[in-house]
């Protein structure tokens, strides 16, 4: 996802076994945590061409392709997009960019594509991705848990799952523009 060629590829082998693309999320990213003054050029590379340029080019891909009057478009951005958590200024800077992909996209694309474009930010989540952070991390990350209003706990990928769903639902194609906060009440 992080090649210019990646996403263009996978909506092709997509399209090969399907025959079309009905909803496109897009997922991939990559977190790196350190101080503003030790996040490098290569750091910057990385997350840029995958958070953001992944995203840009995945859905390109996917329009000609996307179901007409049901096709769902859902960018997966973060809390960290709008919380400003320190350590995070190129994380938090392309959920930032995906976010904005995503109010643009809900104007432009569905009056052409009949589809919607909505946004999940998940707050802090017990997936592979925080538990290789390592044990620091988690320490670090106890206060913002400790003070989550719904439960003192990291959210759970089939939490983040479920609001993702319900934005595909044919039910849902009046929802557009719409950016759920799935983080149990912490960012509000």
């Amino acid at each position: 996802m992080s090649t210019t060629d990646g996403p263009g590829s996978l909506i092709d082998a997509a399209v090969s076994y399907f025959g079309r693309i009905d909803i496109v999320v897009n997922n991939a990213a990559l977190a790196i945590n350190l101080p503003f003054e030790e996040q490098t050029l290569e750091d910057w590379d990385r997350l840029v061409n995958l958070n953001g340029r992944g995203t840009f080019l995945l859905t390109q891909a996917a329009l000609p392709h996307l179901t007409r009057g049901s096709g769902r478009i859902v960018n997966i951005v973060s809390v960290s997009s709008r919380a400003a958590p320190p350590l995070q200024t190129i994380y938090a800077g392309t959920k930032g960019m995906v976010d904005s992909f995503t109010r643009v996209w809900a104007k432009e694309l569905p009056p052409k594509y009949g589809c919607t474009v909505n946004a999940v930010s998940p707050g802090p989540t017990a997936t592979e991705g925080f538990a290789a952070a390592g044990e620091e991390a988690m320490v670090t990350l106890g206060p913002t848990i400790e003070a989550t209003p719904v439960e003192k706990r990291l959210g759970k990928p089939e939490e983040i799952a479920y609001a993702v769903a319900f934005l595909c639902e044919e039910k849902a194609r009046w929802v557009n523009g719409e950016h759920l906060f799935v983080n149990g009440g912490l960012f509000v």
